[in-house]
């Protein structure tokens, strides 16, 4: 005689009480990692990603680098080293004819400025180097590109190594846009801290990061992005 799945048995337990034992196994994970959820932190929490997606328009981010040069390097040697560099298939745009030199990336889309300045009070020079959109930021929270960015700010830098005393700083500021005025959860919460050779300050609408060097220089700006996500958000 054939009987219907709900008179069957296994292991003596009737397919419903199987069912709904799985259902309540279920529903108890799904509680259990919705609970879990405002514990996570901000770079594997969806909540704080769709917070992000919801009340931030758009981030900007600017990089710029100060590298000390020796006092016998010349304006020419500067743009003949750049030169050697971006009049290549991989740059576009380019203005050498007189500084500031100017060039964008075809593979990040980062618009360069490049300057030679002297301290009239010390007679030392500097290059100094900006980067535009240096990197972008998702909507829900994914840095793009700054790798890629990093390697060709080490390339320009590595090329004129001779010419400089090797003394550089780089400052990072990231602009939040945001969608609504009262976007944020703590309208008046700054954070300030000093660590892997950085100085880091949060606020609402901007994020700044200042390395020396470029070591640690990747992993200080997604902390300080990721720390931003977590207190205002």
């Amino acid at each position: 005689m054939v009987t219907s799945c709900s008179e069957c048995f296994w292991l003596g337990v009737s397919y419903e009480i199987l069912v709904a034992v799985l259902v309540a196994i279920v529903l108890a994970i799904g509680a259990w990692f919705f609970g879990l959820i405002p514990s996570l932190p901000a770079q594997i929490n969806p909540r704080k990603r769709f917070r992000l997606k919801m009340k931030i328009k758009q981030m900007v981010s600017k990089m710029s680098l100060s590298l000390q040069l020796k006092n016998s390097a010349t304006k020419e040697q500067i743009r003949e080293r750049f030169s050697s560099i971006i009049t290549t298939s991989e740059f576009l745009d380019i203005e050498l004819g007189r500084f500031p030199l100017e060039f964008t990336s075809k593979n990040t889309g980062t618009h360069y400025k490049v300057e030679v300045n002297e301290d009239i009070e010390t007679s030392n020079k500097f290059l100094n180097l900006s980067a535009n959109r240096p990197f972008d930021i998702s909507i829900f929270g994914k840095i793009k590109k700054l790798q890629e960015t990093i390697e060709e700010i080490s390339e320009f830098t590595d090329n004129i190594r001779d010419l400089s005393k090797n003394k550089e700083n780089i400052t990072t500021i990231i602009t939040v846009f945001t969608k609504k005025k009262d976007s944020f959860k703590n309208n008046n919460l700054s954070l300030e801290s000093k660590e892997n050779n950085s100085e880091i300050t949060v606020q609402q609408k901007t994020i700044k990061i200042m390395n020396k060097g470029r070591s640690n220089l990747m992993e200080n700006i997604q902390n300080a992005f990721y720390s931003w996500l977590e207190i205002m958000l």
